[in-house]
């Protein structure tokens, strides 16, 4: 097994996604993440992976990104430069 997750996490996590082959929202110390599980087809034993995406991550990327959008739209305005606008 590898995990970044200690092992009252790993346990926490399986607790909560028992039962699901598919994406579900997690909680790992109050934070909230996406949890993608699946199990592989023909391991033996059984072989399941796991990824988890933190939302707060995602959604601190997100708000940067409006951040350099918003600025750029700014100086676009301020020096009568027409946007360009894609598709």
């Amino acid at each position: 097994m590898a995990s970044t997750l200690s092992s009252a996490q790993e346990r926490d996590v399986a607790r909560q996604l028992q039962g699901t082959n598919s994406e579900e929202q997690i909680q790992i110390n109050r934070e909230p993440f996406l949890a993608n599980s699946f199990e592989c087809p023909g391991s033996n034993p059984v072989l399941s992976l796991t990824i988890l995406k933190s939302y707060n991550e995602a959604r601190s990327s997100l708000q940067k990104l409006n951040h350099l959008r918003s600025n750029q739209q700014s100086k676009l305005i301020e020096n009568n430069t027409p946007a360009i606008h894609t598709a």
